[in-house]
């Protein structure tokens, strides 16, 4: 079966003599490298390539705004959010707990392109009547801050947008608001059908924008890459967004739609194991059986990105050759547990209130995985065991001479120079590590340590001039925090070996051969974590998406990345007890259910 930009490259050199003026809008970059390849491949002569873009870097392109750092992002909302309440402001601690929630909620309205005073109206008078009581005939002073903060939703919203635009910055949703609103300003620079936006399904309402004047000026095409099982089927989730596009866009445009599912044979093996480490184990048996030319064509595709370790540790020996490509967060990774650990250590010194160590501290440190590598713990370890310690004083330490590279790890941070002592610390932690990893060519964890230390200095950078952060509790929360959303970029060779992705990277690509690693509830698709100030009848009213359209989402990933395949393995965890325990997929009970006939 021919790939889906293979195709979306064959249409292009059917259509456009001159590929230079042509701009190929993609899900991701990986996409773009597949494109390349294509094209090349197809190639007769010399000639120029089109415009092959992200729509993230489309925006960015076509918006004067700048995106700022989620970093930046949260100490710019709290000076707005400082003028505004003034005296009656929390912390900085208190407001980094509520803030992250409603910025992403200010940036999900703008990509949807609501009215911000009208859906946030509505939400002060769902919440008033939360608050109402038969029984009272005035609030109480914690109903009426609860009231009050309601009412000035669409207040921090305004002064930050004002902010932002004023500094010519913006956080992702505003850039696609303001491109999605001057567009206009833009498409004069192309020309006719000359943009292609392939390989979507959901767009929000400002993608839509955009898309729907190429479209209709006869200056681009949508392409949507899906099939007639799910499309033609009214009650199948996977289709519910092609739908709404062939609803707009007309039938004809979407003549295209393959039949996949019913007119060609596949394999699929549903495979139960009992853990974890049992999937990644079972992914290296299959591979086992793969010759060297079917491993070219497959791809492990790991819906719970946990499993990237296991995985890497299970790739049979013969295999020289593969590629990682999926954001593997920092959060996932050893060094992230170890700054935790370094961390609880400072805190042990504020909670015991002495100058000495407390022993779990201690141990978590110099007993931690990465620590092998710089020190040998084992004769401290033994003597604090056998002495039975609870606290050890830094001149016990100052016995070990074995402990001197990491004696920076165990001084108190003071509250006069908490962030300088913090940094300090840190970035003397990074230089031990990759020093004494860099000898045993451990390549996984030089890529943490050099992502960490990006981060250590970044985050390093937005804090100089900025006054409000002063204990010990926020600075670990803002490390924490952002440790979940920073993610490692592993470099390899896209095009050649064994392919390991994420969900999101399989977008408009296609395998032969697919193992698909977790397809359990709560992963594919992902449980419904409604981490938003919003209900979900505001939402609905409002046209925001909701946990339906995110599963429909889910859906449509899982069956366009099957719909290709020859040999499918599907794995997950049947595991009934204990931690992680989970069901398998309802997306296993559904293909067993429909396809098992076929």
């Amino acid at each position: 079966m021919t790939p889906f930009l293979e195709k979306i490259v064959s249409k292009i050199k059917t259509e456009h003599t001159d590929l230079s003026k042509v701009t190929l809008v993609l899900p991701t970059q990986r996409a773009g490298v597949y494109v390349k390849k294509y094209l090349l491949e197809k190639a007769t002569k010399t000639t120029w390539m089109p415009k092959i873009i992200t729509i993230d870097n489309f925006i960015k392109e076509n918006c004067k705004l700048k995106q700022i750092d989620n970093i930046e992002l949260l100490f710019t909302f709290y000076t707005i959010y400082l003028e505004i309440e003034k005296d009656k402001a929390d912390d900085f601690a208190s407001f980094s707990k509520w803030a992250p929630t409603l910025l992403a909620d200010f940036n999900e309205i703008d990509h949807y392109l609501i009215e911000s005073k009208k859906i946030f109206s509505d939400l002060k008078n769902i919440k008033e009547i939360d608050n109402w009581s038969f029984n009272s005939t005035e609030l109480t002073e914690i109903q009426s801050n609860y009231s009050f903060f309601w009412n000035k939703l669409n207040d921090y919203y305004q002064a930050l947008n004002k902010k932002l635009v004023s500094q010519e910055k913006g956080y992702s949703g505003m850039l696609y608001k303001w491109v999605s609103t001057s567009i206009y300003d833009v498409i004069d620079f192309y020309e006719e059908n000359s943009v292609y936006f392939a390989g979507f399904n959901a767009l929000s309402a400002s993608e839509e924008n955009i898309i729907d004047l190429f479209v209709n000026s006869k200056k681009g095409q949508l392409i949507i890459d899906s099939d007639k099982y799910y499309v033609e089927n009214e009650e199948h989730e996977a289709g519910y967004f092609v739908r709404k596009h062939i609803g707009k866009y007309g039938v004809k445009n979407f003549q295209n739609l393959e039949d996949n599912f019913n007119e060609n044979d596949k394999k699929i093996e549903i495979i139960a194991t009992q853990s974890g480490v049992l999937m990644a184990k079972t992914v290296g048996e299959i591979l086992t059986n793969l010759s060297e030319e079917e491993i070219k064509k497959t791809a492990v595709v790991l819906a719970d990105e946990q499993l990237l370790l296991p995985v890497l540790n299970s790739i049979p020996k013969e295999i020289k050759t593969f590629n990682i490509s999926m954001g593997y967060y920092l959060h996932n990774s050893p060094i992230f547990s170890l700054i935790n650990s370094v961390f609880y250590l400072q805190e042990s010194y504020i909670k015991y209130n002495k100058n000495s160590i407390h022993y779990k501290s201690f141990l978590a440190i110099i007993d931690h995985y990465l620590m092998k590598y710089s020190v040998n713990s084992y004769t401290a370890k033994q003597e604090v065991v056998k002495g039975n310690m609870t606290f050890i004083s830094p001149k016990f330490l100052d016995k070990f001479e074995e402990l001197k590279p990491i004696s920076f790890l165990f001084k108190k941070w003071e509250d006069e120079t908490l962030i300088e002592d913090a940094f300090s610390c840190l970035k003397d932690l990074i230089t031990v590590l990759k020093e004494s990893i860099g000898f045993k060519n451990n390549s996984m964890e030089l890529e943490y340590l050099f992502s960490t230390e990006k981060l250590i200095k970044k985050i390093e950078t937005k804090l100089i001039g900025f006054p409000y952060l002063k204990d010990l509790k926020t600075l670990k929360f803002i490390f924490l925090q952002h440790f979940k959303t920073e993610t490692v970029s592993f470099i390899g060779e896209p095009l050649s070996g064994l392919q390991i992705i994420g969900m999101l990277e399989t977008r408009a690509l296609d395998y032969e051969n697919l193992i698909l690693v977790s397809v359990n509830e709560n992963i594919l698709p992902k449980g419904n974590s409604a981490n938003s100030f919003i209900p979900y009848e505001l939402k609905r009213f409002h046209k925001l998406p909701t946990y339906k359209e995110k599963e429909a989402i889910y859906a449509h990933h899982f069956y366009r990345l099957l719909q290709r395949t020859t040999n499918s393995y599907l794995l997950y965890n049947n595991s009934t007890s204990g931690f992680g325990a989970t069901e398998k997929s309802r997306y296993l009970e559904q293909i067993v259910e429909e396809l098992g006939k076929k």
